[in-house]
């Protein structure tokens, strides 16, 4: 999110899985700051597991 605050963006997209934050609190803190809290938010997510 903090792009977002520097520059202008139509979207976001943001993964669930994070290494420092959960999506949670980081839409927590977009929807805080009203500079970007009209920015809409696409959430996903995947994994892959690799057989060897």
């Amino acid at each position: 999110m903090l792009h977002a605050q520097r520059e202008r963006f139509d979207l976001v997209l943001l993964d669930l899985i994070m290494p420092r934050t959960t999506e949670w609190q980081c839409r927590s803190q977009q929807r805080q700051d009203r500079a970007i809290a009209d920015i809409p938010v696409v959430v996903l997510s995947a994994s892959v597991n690799v057989l060897q």
